[in-house]
């Protein structure tokens, strides 16, 4: 068991942690039916989970979406918010980040800040109830394309806030090229400084992780698995110390990887990069950040002491200020 060991997660999506019981509470209060289908007769999600990689992707996505439709005021925000910190809690976290919208108004109909208020008030109870940290990166979303992302770019300079500390982005890895999104991310950086990460080396190969790298200035990647196909690359990613947000479970239910005996983690770490654990979009994986570490001792077979330093690489590249930082490391100590 690893519920004694403190935790860090850099890589969950905020709406992709909405566990079925809160989707159920959301979709009463809003008046609203639970969508058709979504869950089946034990209250899992429901998705095509035994197709190709393609497939389950697709599939995967639109349960996804399905599922954030429940979501309608910044209340709904402020719950999912504080229920995620206080699950993490409960299994050991000290420290989450959380990806969101850039502007969740086309998707859920309101206001960029007013889900940034409502998530801070969560962020602010929460560390006073469970003693976790949390900050926020909102996303561009590939599949949305080009000049979506502009229009976040602009939304998220418009309303600086202390808790959005990073820019990432998510969504479909085949979609446009990593150089479309280069002008979206400079905006960002130049006007509010923020620390960067992106989804690379997931579904598509290690060429994506390269282009982030040189296009972007990126050194912290989301998934970054597939590294262990270009042996160059990846010891270059070592040398520069770069950072892989892991997320084993979600490798699997999407097929990335046939099954945990072929998932590269261990590879990667004896390679020396920098790991860390996360558990992604945990409910559509029937998985948690502490499942995550379990599976790093149990099946991967990593002491207490690497997934302690697991943690310890999660705080040191997350995107927090430096007294934060400190205060987080001393509880590893």
């Amino acid at each position: 068991m690893t519920k004694h060991i403190p935790k860090a997660e850099l890589h969950a999506h905020l709406e992709g942690t909405l566990s079925p019981e809160m989707l159920k509470k959301l979709a009463m209060r809003n008046d609203m039916p639970i969508p058709g289908g979504l869950l089946d007769d034990d209250g899992y999600y429901k998705w095509d989970d035994d197709g190709d990689a393609g497939a389950r992707l697709i599939s995967f996505v639109n349960a996804y979406d399905v599922a954030t439709s429940v979501i309608k005021t910044p209340q709904d925000y402020f719950d999912i918010t504080y229920d995620y910190l206080q699950r993490c809690a409960d299994e050991g976290s000290i420290y989450e980040e959380l990806t969101t919208y850039a502007n969740p108004e086309p998707t859920v109909g309101i206001s960029y800040r007013a889900m940034i208020d409502a998530m801070t008030d969560a962020i602010d109870r929460a560390r006073n109830d469970l003693n976790i940290e949390c900050r926020i990166l909102p996303a561009f979303v590939r599949h949305y394309g080009v000049e979506r992302a502009i229009e976040d770019a602009k939304t998220v300079i418009a309303y600086p806030h202390k808790y959005v500390t990073g820019i990432t982005m998510a969504g479909a890895e085949t979609m446009h090229s990593v150089a479309d999104f280069v002008p979206a991310y400079n905006l960002v950086t130049e006007n509010l400084g923020l620390k960067k990460t992106a989804h690379a080396g997931e579904a598509t190969g290690p060429e994506t992780i390269r282009e982030c790298y040189e296009l972007l200035g990126i050194t912290r990647f989301g998934h970054m698995v597939r590294v262990v196909e270009d042996t160059d690359l990846m010891a270059e990613m070592a040398d520069i110390g770069a950072v892989a947000e892991v997320c084993p479970s979600s490798n699997i239910s999407l097929q990335v990887y046939p099954d945990l005996n072929h998932h590269p983690l261990r590879q990667m770490f004896d390679a020396g990069i920098t790991i860390t654990l996360n558990s992604d979009d945990p409910p559509f994986f029937k998985t948690s950040l502490g499942r995550e570490y379990e599976l790093g001792q149990d099946h991967f077979g990593f002491s207490d002491d690497q997934l302690i330093g697991f943690t310890r690489n999660a705080i040191k590249a997350a995107f927090i200020d430096e007294e934060t930082r400190e205060k987080l490391l001393k509880k590893l100590d």
